[in-house]
Formats: structure tokens, C-alpha cells, sequence
């Protein structure tokens, strides 16, 4: 793993986030939008929130269906605040 990776799991460890990294190539093959981020000093690519929202409507399992709401607020206050 690389040395900056690593202190960027680390230091998100540390802060006790919670997070899960999904997509890669397969997303890309299948046409996902992935938006580029850097973290920590690295370039993490990540599922737009439209298809992080598609994402736990196809998975269906009851921890991924109880976020969507506030996920759905979270993009909602995101567009909202694009067409100001």
C-alpha cells in the first residue's frame, strides 16, 4: 500500500469515519459518473451521489435503504445550492 494511502486510512480511522469503497473499473464500464477527489494527498475517484443513490436502491439490504433519505436530502441541498 502506498505510504500516502496509508496515512490517509489512518488519519480516516483515526476521525472514526465510516466508509466503504465501491466502483472502480466496473463503474466506469458501466457508465457511472465517477467524480476525482483528492484526500490526504491522494486521488481517490468516487461514485457521484446520483449513482451512490442507484447504488443502495439495487442492493436493497435494509442498512443501504435506511440512508437513502438523507441521502436524497443531501443531493437535494447540493442542487439547490447549484442553481443559486
Amino acid at each position: 500500500m502506498p505510504p500516502r494511502f496509508e496515512r490517509a486510512i489512518r488519519a480516516l480511522s483515526d476521525a472514526r469515519v465510516e466508509f466503504v469503497i465501491i466502483g472502480g473499473f466496473s463503474a466506469i464500464l458501466h457508465g457511472s459518473a465517477l467524480a476525482e477527489v483528492e484526500l490526504y494527498g491522494c486521488k481517490v475517484r468516487n461514485l457521484s451521489l446520483t449513482d451512490l443513490l442507484k447504488s443502495k436502491r439495487a442492493a436493497g439490504r435494509v442498512k443501504d435503504l435506511q440512508v437513502i433519505p438523507e441521502l436524497e436530502s443531501i443531493l437535494e441541498a447540493l442542487e439547490q445550492k447549484r442553481s443559486e
